[in-house]
């Protein structure tokens, strides 16, 4: 085989694993999106950007193998590694990723969990205390008036004797 030939074969390879390579790049982006939901407009800026990026990596390729020519072969080889891979392994990769992940995700929300309601338990109970030293404030005030207007009275009472008494001396 001729050299040339060894070459386009390898730049063949190099376009095919490039298609692969951007296949699991997105099946990255599905995975998070299984284990996080997205809404419409997330999900075309994902899009938009991932886009953007292969086509900045396939022009790369591109432009470093074979000094920016574009041959239908080259397109067609990241698109037979891609389709290969969607067709073979993507699936499995894909569900098998979100379940680990899934679990995963379970497995540390325990401990969030448990320390959360703690943290529940731990301000009623910081509540109820406010609540308890609010009321006592509040009797306690209420005693004070109390014993204010009852040291007035006492005090009124003895002016008043004081005064009757001075009133029998003289």
């Amino acid at each position: 085989m001729s050299n040339y030939m060894q070459q386009e074969l390898a730049f063949f390879c190099r376009a095919f694993l490039s298609g692969v390579i951007l296949t699991v790049s997105y099946d990255i982006l599905r995975i998070f999106r299984n284990v996080k939901e997205h809404t419409v407009v997330f999900m075309g800026i994902e899009d938009f950007l991932y886009w953007c990026m292969a086509g900045i990596f396939l022009f790369s390729m591109i432009y470093g193998e074979n000094d920016g020519v574009i041959r239908v072969y080259t397109l067609c080889s990241a698109g037979m590694g891609a389709l290969v891979y969607h067709k073979g392994m993507s699936s499995l990769v894909v569900r098998g990723s979100t379940w680990g992940l899934m679990q995963l995700g379970k497995f540390l929300a325990f401990p969030v969990r448990l320390i959360r309601n703690w943290r529940k338990r731990l301000k009623f109970q910081r509540d109820r205390v406010k609540i308890f030293l609010y009321e006592q404030k509040s009797i306690q005030t209420i005693r004070e008036r109390i014993y204010e207007k009852n040291g007035k009275q006492k005090y009124k009472k003895n002016k008043e004797k004081d005064s009757c008494k001075g009133k029998k001396a003289k």
